[in-house]
């Protein structure tokens, strides 16, 4: 006890010797009153970090001090006065004072008296042991952090993941109709995605993703196959060669969600400014757009080569140039640059998103410039030389989408505000792409505007799709969607979502088909009326870690467009699906 009161006293003597040398903040202990004989002892120790009590804001004073936290105090204490040397030299001269009166003493020079190093070094040989297995625990940790800094753990080289999708269900006027009806159908559709990536690096990869559907033609087919790496030319350099997705703000220029698309893409820059380019195209032995409906493919590359012949080039060459910066912190302004698309078309986009008040806001606005064609008017003789009745392009060329998203764990919201006009959208006849290989013509296949599921014969169009065009007829208007992630517990959401505006006129369309502005036939009538609005809830169950399960119920009135009978029955839809990740 007289061994434990004279360490104690040491420790103190020592840490008063040294006091400027310590610059901790003092911290109060909870459970040593101000009363209490070893307080100032105590606080003492605590200001100039010689001790530091537990985590909860305690010292637990009346626990035995174990040796080791003994040698530890001592060597913090011993630790500064090695920084300091054994001894200092007396502090300069003060500052003159008055005349005829002695400045004041300079500050004491920093170090130990012969006698306060001397009681350092009894308490130095009397916790040797200790101190040298302090030591000894802190090279070897050094030594582990120092091993595992230079070989940190590397991610394997290759990695397999994927998924399994199934949806069921039955859609028509009366889903409860018999399969095989006019009024309903069953359908059935399996697909699964099997992704390889490799790790060739700290900046290079590679990913080579399969897509297999049984109930297709084509059973199985590479969906994605690029290899990247990073590098620094001027400003960083990211470079991705293969067949790769890419989407440029809001897809109304750009969104090639419907097929990969074979090509290289660079992008310069940092956060703060970022440029690039994509060159690619199609590839011409995919059998299918999505990998679906061998037809759509067959029809389009048939009609591009009766058109411009085998030999020609740019009619899948896609050209597109982009960039975006950051003129104020949290907001982003981008362009984009379409030289060319699936055939001849060219436009430009530009694009802008940030936050306002925790909500996230985004929007683009486009214009096409030019037609499959290659021309910015409808050619309907093909001499290449616009006369009257043929409609220019400028009549009926732009595209616009704006929106905001907000939520939190209870609720997000997002709602969303756009159109599209005609003349972006439809192509002349003979010219554009057959999206649907019923001999339609439209601009700009790989888009927003053409989403996958539009091409996907096993999906219900207008559940998978947000705004614009056929199915749902709607190409001016807007949308809500709603998640309730845990109103009926953490693993089962539920998703709802709206869509209501206005479609393309038919005495608007004909106008157009008669010269537009380029014809005096008769005046512009109105470009929209009513669409027909659709809507659809979604309840989801999180299985466990790798397995989800939903049911949807979609609702799509058809009385004004699709139908124009009043009273007409609207399609309706039942649909499950199991989604299983490995």
């Amino acid at each position: 006890m007289r061994k434990v009161g004279f360490v104690l006293c040491a420790l103190v003597l020592l840490a008063i010797a040294l006091g400027p040398a310590f610059a901790a903040a003092a911290q109060p202990f909870s459970d040593v009153p101000r009363d209490h004989w070893a307080y100032n002892a105590i606080e003492r120790l605590s200001q100039l970090g010689v001790v530091e009590g537990y985590p909860d804001g305690t010292y637990k004073g009346k626990r035995t001090m174990t040796r080791y936290e003994f040698a530890v105090a001592i060597a913090r204490i011993m630790d500064r006065v090695e920084q300091m040397g054994s001894g200092g030299a007396a502090g300069g001269a003060g500052p003159q004072g008055a005349a005829g009166e002695q400045g004041p003493a300079g500050p004491a020079g920093e170090g130990l008296t012969p006698e306060q190093k001397a009681l350092l070094d009894k308490l130095a040989n009397e916790f040797a042991p200790e101190l040298k297995s302090l030591r000894s625990d802190l090279d070897a940790l050094t030594k582990r952090v120092e091993e595992l800094e230079a070989n940190k753990v590397k991610p394997p080289a290759v990695t397999v993941s994927g998924s399994v999708g199934l949806r069921m269900g039955t859609n028509g006027t009366k889903i409860s109709a018999t399969e095989g009806s006019s009024e309903a159908g069953a359908f059935t559709r399996m697909r699964t995605y099997v992704n390889v990536n490799a790790n060739l690096g700290s900046d290079s990869s590679a990913l080579v993703s399969f897509k297999v559907s049984p109930e297709t033609d084509e059973f199985a087919h590479a969906d994605q196959m690029w290899f990247k790496t990073a590098t620094k030319f001027i400003t960083p350099l990211e470079l991705t060669v293969g067949k790769q997705y890419l989407r440029r703000a809001q897809g109304l220029l750009f969104d090639n969600n419907q097929a990969a698309t074979s090509g290289f893409r660079a992008d310069f820059g940092t956060d703060k400014v970022r440029v690039g380019a994509f060159l690619g195209m199609l590839d011409r032995l995919v059998s299918a757009i999505g990998g679906y409906s061998p037809s759509i493919a067959a029809d389009l590359y048939s009609r591009q080569l009766g058109m411009y012949g085998a030999s020609s080039t740019g009619q899948d060459q896609y050209r597109l140039v982009y960039g975006d910066f950051e003129p104020v912190p949290g907001w982003r302004l981008g362009g984009n640059w379409l030289e060319t698309g699936f055939e001849r078309e060219r436009g430009w986009s530009a694009s802008l998103t940030g936050s306002v008040l925790g909500a996230e806001v985004y929007s683009e606005y486009a214009r096409l410039t030019r037609m499959p064609t290659g021309l910015s008017f409808d050619d309907k003789n093909g001499d290449r030389v616009q006369e009257i009745g043929e409609a220019s392009l400028s009549d009926s060329n732009k595209a616009w989408l704006g929106g905001v998203r907000w939520g939190n764990k209870m609720l997000r919201l997002c709602g969303e505000y756009g159109q599209v006009d005609a003349g972006y959208a439809l192509a002349p006849a003979g010219t554009g792409a057959d999206v649907f290989g019923n001999g339609s013509s439209f601009n700009l296949p790989l888009s927003a505007l053409h989403p996958l599921a539009e091409v996907d014969p096993y999906d219900i169009f207008w559940l998978d799709r947000g705004l614009f065009l056929d199915p749902t007829n709607i190409a001016k208007g807007w949308h809500v969607a709603l998640d309730l992630p845990s109103v009926l517990g953490p693993k089962t959401p539920i998703s709802f979502s709206y869509a209501k505006g206005d479609a393309y006129n038919s005495d608007y369309l004909d106008w157009l088909g008669a010269g537009g502005t380029n014809q005096s036939a008769f005046a512009q009538p109105a470009k929209w009326r009513d669409a027909d609005p659709l809507w659809w809830v979604k309840v989801s169950h999180q299985i466990n870690d790798a397995v989800t399960a939903s049911l949807l119920y979609g609702r799509h009135e058809v009385d004004k467009v699709m139908n124009p009978t009043p009273g007409a029955d609207p399609i309706q839809v039942l649909r499950a699906e199991v989604g299983v990740q490995f």
